[in-house]
């Protein structure tokens, strides 16, 4: 088994952990990425789980990326490449369009595949010591698995092709300054932080949570004003449900929320 499943109740539904455990580096099989859809697709129509948390049990290693013997092995034909890539196009796909807020711990090294991984994230937590980057082009590659069209989307043009065109990896302050890290801590800390910050959510009305994603994941792709649109029809529904309105009326009434 390459990943690890828990659950934490909350008080609005459950948080979700799964830990990646696929040593030496967290490789991303096809096994641990066939282990991971299951999850997800699990949890899509799960109402009970109310927060995501992807963390790694490897040390100093969030993912390296795919699994370059894999690869290697699906190199002979166009045919083959397009089998080889089809489950990490499902996955990472079906992961972004959860509707749960996905959060993940990085302590180490997200690059490749790994940084794509981490782009159907919707926060990160990562250690001091982490390092992401886009390094395919040093294998006379790019990224294969939506890190050209979901990186620029998350931190802009810029930034996303100084990782794309160069290869390097930056640290954890480089990441957070460009908008790809929300928050940085010390290694013993991330996890813990991670859950956290999804315990916060989780105690938060859960359609408001969920409405607020899919309006904010709505801009990366719709023009403006659909986007408005968008965001203006989620409002009036969450507005006419009685959670909002017993929110706002126990303000009015100056309740702790």
């Amino acid at each position: 088994m390459t990943l690890h499943h828990d659950e934490v109740p909350g008080e609005n539904g459950t948080i979700v952990v799964v830990t990646l455990d696929n040593p030496p580096v967290n490789t991303l099989s096809r096994e641990l990425m066939r282990q991971l859809l299951e999850y997800v697709d699990k949890w899509h129509d799960d109402e009970n789980t109310a927060v995501v948390v992807l963390a790694s049990a490897v040390p100093h290693t969030f993912t390296a990326g795919g699994d370059v013997s894999e690869l290697l092995a699906a190199a002979s034909s166009a045919e083959d490449v397009a089998a080889h890539t089809e489950l990490t196009d499902i996955l990472f796909g079906r992961l972004s369009a959860l509707p749960q807020p996905v959060v993940a711990a990085v302590d180490g090294v997200a690059a490749g595949g790994g940084l794509e991984l981490l782009l159907c994230c919707d926060l990160v937590v990562a250690s001091d010591r982490s390092r992401f980057g886009t390094p395919e082009v040093t294998l006379g590659l790019i990224p294969g698995a939506g890190g050209t069209q979901r990186l620029p989307r998350r931190v802009g043009p810029g930034p996303a092709l100084d990782l794309l065109l160069t290869g390097r990896l930056v640290d954890a302050d480089h990441a957070q300054a460009i908008g790809l890290v929300n928050e940085i801590t010390a290694p013993e800390e991330t996890r813990n932080r991670a859950l956290r910050l999804a315990d916060r959510m989780a105690r938060l009305p859960r359609s408001a949570v969920r409405a607020a994603k899919t309006a904010a994941r709505a801009a990366t792709h719709l023009p403006l004003p659909d986007g408005l649109a968008r965001e203006r029809e989620l409002f009036t529904g969450l507005l006419l449900e009685s959670t909002a309105r017993d929110r706002l009326a126990g303000f009015v009434r100056g309740e702790r929320l």
